[in-house]
């Protein structure tokens, strides 16, 4: 009898280490994000950098969870979820500035720190403060939230409250499952999963898992969520959702409608800047006489038809809205791929990219 369970088992665990072994090269040939063998492995690993660590927040979704340690490029974290840049003045035109993984003062993986805000406090001399309160992965609605919840509660005389906004906004972004995101749009996937489960999603600790891999034909681990649902189609949004948002486009507006309503209580002028980003129409997916890394990544970029298609679709009526809200300036075309190299990644400008968005903002505020 020992003997008979000594080898159902062994037969058992080869079963689970073949069946480990061959979603493992499933995701290798596939490009999939590498999760490890057996056992969790380097999906986590920014969980190990400083700068890159979040923490699930009840109502913000996800803040960095830095623990003091991320050494900032030409600043400092300031009230623990802002970047205050090294300036003579104090409290004199304090700019604050609100955006995703473009405008993130304590990312360094893109363009080593030196984001827009960062060139914007080198261009304000002495005219003017920044403060970044950009976040990777925020969108028009995670702004809001934070303009609401973090920011009027500075006790500083704010002049400006300025948005890079758009990318971080296309359908699907935040939350995969659409009707859950117009029914919600405040919160992310993660904030519907933890409501509907009573579950807390501990982001900021690797877990352990064993044989990722076959877990991942169960779990999503590449968003770190269990359980992703499908794809709702427009027709079944229409039937079902009882909203005053019909699409992505619709939350996005409200919400820099909010945020300017905000900013007015504030007596802080605010202005929302459509994010240039590869890909969109026009010179921004310009291949001719390209040459060198940009034209490299938008080569890629070009083949992925869904995603060119998502996002074209909502920057063509983000634009529309632009053109006739007096507070919003279209500086989507600037910073295009060039042969001396703007962009970091397809969805990111590096060091050189940035500098020019910085300077199109600059000559866009008044003191």
């Amino acid at each position: 009898m020992k003997r008979l369970i000594f080898i159902n088992t062994l037969i058992f665990f080869f079963i689970l280490i073949t069946i480990e072994s061959l979603v493992f090269v499933y995701r290798y040939v596939k490009n999939k994000e590498p999760i490890g063998y057996i056992k969790t492995g380097s999906l986590f690993n920014q969980i190990d950098d400083d700068c890159q660590r979040m923490k699930s927040h009840p109502i913000l979704g996800h803040v960095h969870d830095h623990r003091g340690k991320c050494e900032i490029i030409g600043g400092k974290i300031f009230q623990d979820n802002f970047i205050l840049y090294d300036s003579d003045q104090n409290n004199k035109n304090v700019i604050i500035t609100l955006g995703g993984s473009t405008t993130d003062g304590f990312y360094k993986n893109f363009s080593k720190g030196k984001t827009y805000p960062y060139y914007l406090s080198k261009l304000c001399e002495n005219q003017c403060v920044v403060i970044n309160g950009g976040t990777g992965g925020y969108g028009s609605s995670k702004e809001t939230l934070k303009l609401l919840t973090q920011v009027s509660n500075l006790d500083l005389e704010i002049s400006h409250i300025i948005s890079l906004s758009g990318i971080n906004d296309i359908k699907n972004y935040s939350n995969q499952n659409y009707e859950d995101f117009l029914k919600m749009p405040f919160l992310d996937e993660n904030q519907v999963f933890m409501l509907e489960n009573q579950k807390w999603v501990i982001k900021n600790k690797k877990p352990f898992i064993l044989f990722p891999n076959l877990m991942s034909i169960f779990y999503d681990l590449d968003m770190n969520l269990p359980w992703v649902k499908d794809h709702i189609t427009k027709d079944e949004i229409q039937e079902s959702t009882y909203t005053r948002f019909k699409n992505n486009t619709d939350t996005w507006l409200f919400n820099i409608k909010n945020m300017r309503a905000i900013s007015q209580i504030l007596n802080a002028e605010f202005k929302v800047f459509l994010q240039p980003t590869m890909g969109l129409e026009g010179i921004q997916s310009e291949l001719t006489g390209l040459s060198g890394n940009d034209k490299k990544i938008l080569s890629e970029t070009l083949k992925d038809k869904e995603y060119l298609e998502n996002l074209r679709n909502t920057y063509t009526v983000l634009k529309k809205h632009c053109q006739v809200i007096n507070y919003c300036e279209d500086i989507s075309d600037i910073a295009p791929p060039s042969s001396e190299g703007n962009y970091s990644n397809n969805r990111h400008h590096n060091e050189k990219g940035n500098q020019i968005i910085a300077k199109k903002i600059f000559e866009k505020i008044n003191f």
